[in-house]
Order: C-alpha cells, then structure tokens, then sequence
C-alpha cells in the first residue's frame, strides 16, 4: 500500500475515533480518479461529500486546493489522474 493511502486511512481511523467537540469542524477527505484532473478533482469531492453526509453533513467547502497526480503515477501504464481533496462540512 502507497504512503499516501497508509495516510489517508490512518487520518480516517483518527477522525472517526474522534468525538467531536461543538466547536471542531469536521474535516472529510475525498479520494477519486478520472480520465481528465477536472473529472478526479469532481470524483474526489463528491466521495467526502457522500462521507459527509452519512452524518447528516451536507453543506461543505474546501478548505484547501486539491492534490492532483498526473497519470501514471500510481502503477505503470496507468492513464487515469488521481485526486484528493480537503472539506470542512458543517
């Protein structure tokens, strides 16, 4: 497994193992590929909205610029883009 998908998981486990207090704002990262950076950037977005959501989120805004990887970055001959992303939802 990539160090970056070790990351993201280990960020997950944290944030859904952390109560949260009235005054934190969650913070939902998104993961998604697409055969352009526009469609992985739309993919990523939608997938911490759809986390988002499942706990009765749904008004969310990034809170940074997303993280794009040309393709081929991931595996040999891979010709997808893949994108990651940062929303506090509210």
């Amino acid at each position: 497994m990539s160090a970056f998908l070790v990351a993201v998981t280990a960020s997950a486990l944290v944030a859904v193992g952390t109560p949260a207090t009235a005054d934190e704002v969650p913070v939902f990262n998104g993961f998604g590929r697409g055969m352009t950076a526009e469609r992985a950037i739309e993919r990523a977005i939608d997938d911490a909205e759809n986390s988002a959501s499942s706990e009765g989120l749904f008004n969310c805004e990034l809170i940074a610029e997303p993280i794009v990887w040309p393709p081929g970055t991931w595996a040999v001959g891979d010709v997808s883009y893949t994108a990651s992303v940062d929303m506090i939802c509210v």
